[in-house]
C-alpha cells in the first residue's frame, strides 16, 4: 500500500513538474529567418528552410517579399515524395503570398521543411520568418494525466487504507 502511494506521488509530482516545464516553453518562442536575395530565380522551386524538427506549436510565417510566391509546409516524409515523384502533399499550402503572415498549427513533433515557389518571371528578393510560438499539446495532454493518474491512485490508496483501517478496528459493544 505505501509502495502505491509512492508511485501516486511521484507520478503527481512529475505531471506537475512537466506541465510546469510545458507552460514556461509555452511563453517562449523561437524565431528563424531566411534571406531571398536576387539569386532566387524565375519559376523556381527552393526549400526555403533546412528541415527543422518542430514540437506540435503554432508556427507563425512572416512573408514580405518583392513578388508572390507560392509557399507549401511540408513534413519530412512529404519532402521525400516531393523529391522523388514531385508530387506536393502538404500540410500548409499558401498560394500567391507577397507580404502576409500566416499562421499554421504543426500538428504533431518532428521534421519540417518550407518550400517556396517562385511564381513570377524575375527574381524574388526580401526575407521569411519564422516563429514558433503556443504550448506544446503533446507535453501538455502528458503533464495532465500523468498529474490525475497520480492523484487517483493516490485517493484510491487513502480509500482503500480508510477502509482497512475500519474493518480493523475494534467495535464497540452495546
Amino acid at each position: 500500500m505505501k509502495k502505491l502511494t509512492r508511485l501516486s506521488l511521484v507520478l503527481f509530482v512529475i505531471g506537475i513538474s512537466l506541465l510546469a516545464v510545458t507552460l514556461v516553453r509555452g511563453n517562449t518562442s523561437f524565431s528563424f529567418t531566411r534571406l531571398f536575395m536576387q539569386n532566387f530565380g524565375s519559376s523556381e522551386w527552393e526549400l526555403g528552410f533546412n528541415a527543422f524538427f518542430a514540437p506540435p506549436r503554432i508556427l507563425r510565417m512572416v512573408v514580405n517579399l518583392s513578388s508572390p510566391v507560392d509557399i507549401y509546409v511540408l513534413t519530412g516524409n512529404e519532402v521525400r515524395l516531393w523529391k522523388s515523384s514531385g508530387t506536393i502533399d502538404a500540410i500548409g499550402v499558401f498560394q500567391g503570398v507577397e507580404r502576409s503572415t500566416i499562421t499554421l498549427q504543426l500538428p504533431d513533433r518532428g521534421e519540417y521543411n518550407v518550400l517556396i515557389h517562385n511564381l513570377s518571371n524575375s527574381s524574388v528578393a526580401g526575407e521569411v520568418k519564422l516563429m514558433l510560438y503556443g504550448l506544446e499539446s503533446d507535453l501538455l495532454y502528458t503533464s495532465i494525466g500523468l498529474s490525475i493518474v497520480g492523484i487517483i491512485l493516490f485517493v484510491g490508496t487513502q480509500i482503500m487504507s480508510w477502509h482497512k483501517a475500519k474493518q480493523n478496528s475494534p467495535k464497540k459493544l452495546a
